[in-house]
């Protein structure tokens, strides 16, 4: 998460059983929303969040500037995730979870 409003990385590839971390290293409150059902801008842009079948949605709550959230991908497939109070900026990520 950065000043910039991205996630660095923006995509990642890991094997399942990865546990990811984002840190929050900017100045300003950031999320790491898999949770379709948390998409401020679902009506629209439905596909900016997207879980492999199977899977629970996931999400950080609000971090403050240095606090960390982690999330284990068990299942294999595409998870598309966003930043709610940046997503119209563009703060958007992908993980491969690949065997």
């Amino acid at each position: 998460m950065t000043l910039d409003l991205r996630f660095d990385p923006e995509h990642l590839v890991v094997t399942p059983g990865t546990a990811v971390t984002w840190v929050n290293d900017s100045a300003m409150p950031h999320t790491a929303t898999g949770d379709p059902g948390q998409n401020p801008v679902a009506e629209t842009h439905p596909e900016y969040i997207a879980l492999p079948p199977g899977t629970e949605p996931w999400g950080s709550e609000l971090l403050q500037p240095g606090e960390t959230y982690s999330h284990t991908f068990t299942v294999p497939g595409e998870y598309r995730y966003i930043c709610i109070p940046h997503v119209q900026s563009g703060m958007r990520g992908t993980i491969m979870v690949e065997c």
